[in-house]
């Protein structure tokens, strides 16, 4: 058993073992009040295992990996790597904001980009209106990227930083938004 603890509120239980009636992979997720004084988990948790085949490790890791993710965000939303580019000068993006009903992307392409880990969002002019897009990089080299989204943005443009702070509270809830969707993707049941 795995657990996890937190300060504030209840921890994280975790069990991984061979299912007792066949070969398969069994892993079992509940809060700590879900556990006897053994350590074992009770009779609800065990209705809401999930299984996978017996030489499945990966899925059974990735599964329980991405449930980590969706219960504790903010451990894993801190990205190792930041970097915010301002490709114009804050006055003339103002300039370009205030007159974005009559110019488009391809009259000055990215106005900002705020780079962290794996994913990026740029402050750009799309269809008349101020936008960030959401991009995620797919190599490790981070050269090939999809873009994913993009959403009508009103930039605060007070400094430098109030830019960086606005557009990295976006694309935080963005990556956080992403694994939620990753796990209905993979009809994950989550019952904590």
């Amino acid at each position: 058993m795995l657990h996890i603890f937190e300060i504030h509120g209840n921890g994280t239980c975790i069990w991984a073992c061979q299912s007792r009636n066949s070969d398969h992979i069994m892993v079992l997720i509940a809060d700590e009040n879900c556990k006897d004084i053994n350590n074992m988990f009770d009779d609800s948790t065990f209705e809401n295992a999930k299984y996978f085949k017996y030489n499945d490790y990966d899925s059974a890791v990735n599964y329980t990996l991405n449930i980590i993710k969706h219960l504790y965000p903010n451990k894993f939303l801190n990205n190792s790597h930041i970097e915010f580019k301002l490709r114009k000068n804050l006055n003339d993006i103002e300039k370009i904001c205030l007159d974005a009903k009559y110019l488009d992307y391809e009259d000055y392409g990215e106005l900002a980009t705020l780079y962290m880990g794996d994913y990026f969002c740029d402050l750009i002019i799309l269809d008349g209106k101020v936008n960030l897009r959401y991009s995620k990089f797919i190599d490790k080299e981070h050269i090939d990227y999809d873009s994913l989204t993009s959403s009508e943005y009103d930039p605060d443009l007070t400094n430098d930083m109030s830019l960086l702070s606005s557009m990295k509270q976006k694309l935080d809830k963005f990556i956080q938004d992403e694994f939620v969707y990753d796990l209905e993707m993979s009809n994950i049941d989550i019952k904590i």
